[in-house]
């Protein structure tokens, strides 16, 4: 696993809780901007394949935690195509940017990654610790929890939130449900992005408020 040394201490830790451990994972330097280097991501990947170590992920990080630094998104992407790797976008921190009028973010390539951390504790101004993932492949996310349901053997559609533990969520679901604010806005229409960049299917989800009801698509 790649990840550039500005990287939050979460990564880290995601190596030790799939069995990796933090040997496998490659701490790359980042230029005077603070981003990660291609060049560097480049000649570690080649190294490692010539010790026999197939590459497997790399990380780009959406607004550091130290500096806001975006890494180069569609760069780590062209890399990871040709090696056959998953690109993972922690946006924990900067992913809220995406949704800001006056500082545009919806250019720099987040909606290429296979998977997206999204906090909403930080910029989404939930209450209580909350943090999402974001995968673009259901299917993915289904087999990497070792689950397989009865109902997945026909033909309904599982409802991706039925395969989590209900404990952060739950501050989001109010964030969402409550009326005047700001973050809940931020928070659906970040859903409706994410969607729309990944070409999912719509689904329907109902906000409700104290004097009205909104139904929007996403």
């Amino acid at each position: 696993m790649y990840a550039s040394e500005e990287r939050h201490v979460s990564v880290d830790k995601a190596v030790d809780c799939i069995g990796l451990g933090r040997n496998a994972l490659r701490a790359l330097p980042t230029d005077t901007n603070f981003q990660m280097r291609m060049d560097a991501l480049e000649n570690a990947i080649e190294q490692d394949k010539k010790n026999g170590i197939r590459p497997m992920c790399v990380v780009a990080v959406f607004g550091t935690t130290n500096t806001g630094a975006v890494d180069d998104a569609r760069a780590a992407r062209r890399i990871a195509d040709r090696e056959n790797m998953w690109l993972h976008v922690d946006a924990a921190y900067g992913g809220g940017m995406l949704l800001s009028r006056e500082w545009p973010m919806r250019d720099r390539g987040l909606e290429l990654a296979d998977s997206i951390t999204i906090d909403p504790d930080k910029w989404f101004y939930a209450a209580l610790d909350a943090g999402a993932v974001l995968v673009r492949d259901q299917d993915r996310l289904t087999a990497s929890l070792g689950k397989h349901m009865a109902r997945q053997t026909t033909n309904l559609q599982v409802n991706p939130s039925e395969e989590t533990i209900r404990l952060g969520p739950l501050a989001v679901c109010f964030l969402i449900t409550r009326e005047n604010s700001s973050g809940s806005i931020a928070a659906f229409e970040l859903i409706v992005w994410a969607r729309s960049a990944w070409r999912l299917p719509p689904i329907v989800t109902t906000i409700t408020r104290r004097r009205s009801t909104a139904s929007r698509e996403c």
